[in-house]
C-alpha cells in the first residue's frame, strides 16, 4: 500500500545547506532506516532496478522554485513516500524510536520535530492500497500533472530526456505500479502511452539538481495529457490510476534523490 510520510527537521545550528540535498535526503532517509533495520537498510540501498520508495527534501516556498535554495533555513520538510507496507513499517518503527538525537544534511544539524503520517497539502491521500487507488480511477480523458521538481528520463546511448512524452511518463508509473502492486496492471497499455495519448500543452523550464561529482538536469512545471476516445473503459481507468499514483511513485530517474516529485492536479 503507498504511503506518504512527512518528517519536520528543525535546525540546530547556522551551518549552511549542502548543495547536494536530494543525495543527502537519500542518505538521511537510510540512516534512520539503519537505526533498528540495518540489514534492511543495505538490502534497499543494493537492491537494482525500481526501489520502493522516494525522498525530497523541501524547503519553505521550495515547492514554487525547487532551484532557488537558501544557504540557511531553520526548517526542513523531508517529505518521503513509500510503495511496499514492509517498507513504510520498518521506516515508521526507526523513526519514532529516533528520540532526539541529531540528524545530519552536509555539515548542518537537525532533529525530527514531528513525524506527520499525512501529506499536509492533501492529507486526504496520504495513503491508499494500489486496488483502491484503481477502482476510485476515474474515466477523465483530460489528464494534468505538475512536475515539482526536476523531473528527467534515462535514455539508453544518449542524454538524458528532458520532455513530458507521453510514452515516458506513464511508462515510467506503469513500471514502478507493476514492481510493488499486487495488481498488476497489462504491460500492453505501454502500446498505448505513445499512439492514443496526446501532450496537449506544457508549460516547463529546465532546472538542475547538484550530486556532489555531478549535476542532473531535468524539467519541472505542468502538462496536460489528452486520452483517446477509442479507448476502453479498462485501460482509460488504468491510466487514470497511474496519473493518481504519481502523488507516491514519482516519475522518471532519480526519484529516491528528490527527482521527478509528481502530482495530479
Amino acid at each position: 500500500m503507498p504511503h506518504v510520510v512527512e518528517l519536520r527537521l528543525l535546525s540546530l545550528d547556522n551551518n549552511p545547506l549542502p548543495t547536494t540535498l536530494g543525495y543527502n535526503s537519500y542518505a538521511l532517509f537510510l540512516n534512520i532506516l539503519r537505526n533498528s533495520c540495518p540489514e534492511f537498510a543495505s538490502e534497499l540501498h543494493e537492491t537494482d532496478g525500481p526501489k520502493p520508495f522516494t525522498t525530497a527534501t523541501i524547503l519553505p516556498g521550495y515547492q514554487k522554485k525547487m532551484s532557488s535554495i537558501p544557504e540557511t533555513q531553520r526548517q526542513l520538510l523531508l517529505r518521503l513516500t513509500f510503495l511496499t507496507d514492509e517498507v513504510f513499517a520498518q521506516f515508521l518503527k526507526s523513526a519514532l524510536e529516533w528520540d532526539n538525537r541529531e540528524l545530519q544534511l552536509g555539515s548542518a544539524r537537525f532533529k525530527v520535530e514531528q513525524v506527520h503520517l499525512v501529506d499536509m497539502d492533501k492529507p486526504q491521500k496520504n495513503f491508499c492500497s494500489y486496488e483502491e487507488l484503481l477502482s476510485a480511477a476515474t474515466l477523465e480523458h483530460n489528464i494534468a500533472l505538475h512536475f515539482l521538481s526536476p523531473t528527467a528520463f534515462r535514455s539508453e546511448g544518449k542524454r538524458n530526456v528532458l520532455f513530458p512524452e507521453p510514452e515516458l511518463v506513464f511508462g515510467s508509473l506503469l513500471n514502478r505500479w507493476n514492481a510493488f502492486s499486487p495488481a498488476k496492471l497489462s504491460t500492453e497499455l505501454q502500446q498505448c502511452f505513445s499512439s492514443q495519448i496526446l501532450l496537449a500543452r506544457y508549460k516547463l523550464e529546465t532546472g538542475m539538481l547538484n550530486f556532489g561529482n555531478y549535476q542532473e538536469t531535468g524539467f519541472t512545471g505542468r502538462s496536460s495529457f489528452i486520452l483517446d476516445d477509442k479507448l476502453s473503459e479498462q485501460q482509460s481507468r488504468a491510466i487514470n490510476a497511474l496519473a493518481d499514483f504519481a502523488l507516491y511513485g514519482g516519475v522518471g530517474a532519480k526519484t529516491t534523490m528528490g527527482m521527478g516529485q509528481t502530482r495530479r492536479l
